[in-house]
């Protein structure tokens, strides 16, 4: 499951973490299928550190035939790395 997501998922926040509000559906690219529609069941983004966030996504596809999962880290990069500027 790729994240180069085009979609809006609505968030509670408690603290360091973020977890979607229920009822949401997220067109995603996946490797086997191409792009499909996920029934998100869960999908939570919690803050590790100032540089990293950690991601878990859990739903389903194709009218539910089909369990979606997967997990990540987001790491801020430097500029020098590839990264942007927050100037």
């Amino acid at each position: 499951l790729n994240y180069s997501a085009n979609c809006m998922v609505h968030v509670a926040v408690t603290g360091s973490a973020a977890s979607a509000k229920p009822n949401q559906t997220c067109r995603l690219p996946t490797k086997q299928a191409g792009d499909q529609d996920v029934a998100v069941t869960t999908w939570t983004l919690t803050l590790d550190s100032p540089t990293s966030i950690s991601t878990q996504l859990k739903g389903t596809a194709l009218f539910g035939m089909c369990i979606v999962s997967g997990s990540g880290k987001l790491l801020r990069t430097d500029a020098t790395d590839g990264g942007t500027d927050a100037d």
